[in-house]
């Protein structure tokens, strides 16, 4: 009963939103300029995640002194797949796959970073609220200045955060940034975004996903280094496999104290006796 209920709601979504579009663009007094302003958002939106891209590249250069289109150009298949399934979880295993074996990073760092970079690194989605609270804003003529952006903004980042990683579930976090700068009768207008969501989102996610890879290679970056400093080697880079110190101090025979060298060397003359005892 529940699966034909979510079927029947999944079959009546489209008429619906396309009801709410239609209804608010009939409620408008200008139309035709609010569909202009809608296409100037998408370009806003694709604008601010390009340039949060460049950021993202410019970090991994400037952090690891690395070339970031090599690590990008690795992280192609976790980002087309983040593209087409518009989810960080569903992207997630492709992500560890790619991070690993085509930029080379640490099993241990892929198995830990990007899982938590999956759940709270929503940098896309923490731009496009407060990009969409400003534009409901602008579009329903309310003054932020500057204290309402600075809370927009952070708002925004925390919403994100806790936003799950499932298609459009920045939608459901809005509602939080829009009532903490008292836009709460403004709500109903997220009708105006439902339109374009499905494409905005797509490009979002792959920046969230990036943003994942590229936490990957920094902290594999200064977890690599810190084992140099430390004198560790891997044994077999990546693999997570146990490591040991490289050079003569500490070689594979020399794992064991002296002091247990010395009883094992003795132990051939100790347990005579002690056999001997037994037997009697």
């Amino acid at each position: 009963v529940i699966m034909k209920m979510v079927t029947a709601a999944l079959w009546l979504a489209p008429p619906g939103v396309a009801s709410l579009i239609a209804g608010n663009l009939a409620g408008s007094c200008d139309p035709s300029g609010l569909v202009a302003a809608l296409g100037l958002f998408i370009f806003n939106i694709l604008l601010g995640l390009t340039l949060q891209s460049v950021v993202l590249a410019l970090t991994y250069l400037g952090l690891t002194r690395k070339n970031p289109i090599t690590f990008i150009t690795g992280m192609s298949e976790a980002l087309i797949t983040a593209f087409g399934t518009d989810s960080s979880s569903a992207a997630l295993p492709v992500t560890i796959r790619c991070c690993e074996q085509n930029n080379g990073c640490s099993k241990d760092v892929c198995m830990f970073v990007a899982p938590l970079g999956a759940t709270v690194n929503m940098n896309g989605t923490a731009l496009y609220e407060a990009s969409t609270v400003i534009f409901l804003a602008q579009v329903n003529g309310v003054s932020l200045g500057l204290s309402g952006t600075i809370v927009v903004a952070f708002t925004a980042t925390l919403a994100a955060v806790g936003a799950a990683t499932i298609p459009s579930a920045g939608l459901v976090t809005m509602i939080m940034v829009l009532e903490a700068v008292d836009m709460q009768e403004y709500i109903s207008d997220i009708a105006y975004i439902l339109a374009i969501d499905w494409f905005l989102d797509r490009f979002r996610t792959t920046v969230n996903v990036l943003g994942d890879g590229i936490g990957c290679g920094i902290v594999d970056h200064f977890y690599k280094e810190s084992q140099k400093e430390a004198g560790f080697q891997d044994l077999d880079e990546g693999s997570g496999t146990p490591r040991r110190r490289a050079g003569s101090k500490l070689q594979m025979d020399d794992t064991v104290p002296p002091q247990v060298h010395s009883t094992l060397g003795d132990s051939d003359d100790e347990l005579e006796p002690n056999k001997l005892h037994m037997e009697m």
